[in-house]
């Protein structure tokens, strides 16, 4: 029997998966020049194997990328990259340094070692 906290998991899922869809949408052409940016950083040496979305944002934004028009964006970004098999989730978390965050954990990523390109 399916309880109303099943039913409940299963449309939030539902409505956070639509609005990743939304902001991706509307963010097609930023998403392929963040994944560029991503490119150039990791071949220059300028990001780790292992990051957080903060990490990533922090590093575009240091190299000249424009911020997306809608902040939700970058969580898009992450997904996009993740679901593409670009990042691996390694399970950890860490509080973000961002004071706008107030410290929220966030995942730790790795790079696909054997992928060429975000």
């Amino acid at each position: 029997m399916t309880t109303q906290a099943q039913l409940d998991l299963v449309a939030s899922l539902e409505a956070r998966d639509a609005g990743i869809a939304q902001v991706s949408d509307s963010h097609v052409a930023w998403i392929e020049d963040a994944r560029d940016g991503i490119r150039w950083l990791r071949s220059n040496g300028m990001l780790p194997l292992e990051v957080t979305g903060e990490d990533i944002r922090v590093a575009l934004l240091a190299a000249g990328m424009p911020a997306p028009k809608r902040p939700h964006a970058w969580g898009a970004l992450m997904r996009t990259l993740a679901t593409g098999g670009a990042i691996e989730d390694t399970g950890r978390s860490v509080h973000m340094r961002d004071v706008r965050s107030h410290a929220r954990r966030t995942p730790v990523w790795r790079f696909a070692e054997d992928q060429d390109a975000p």
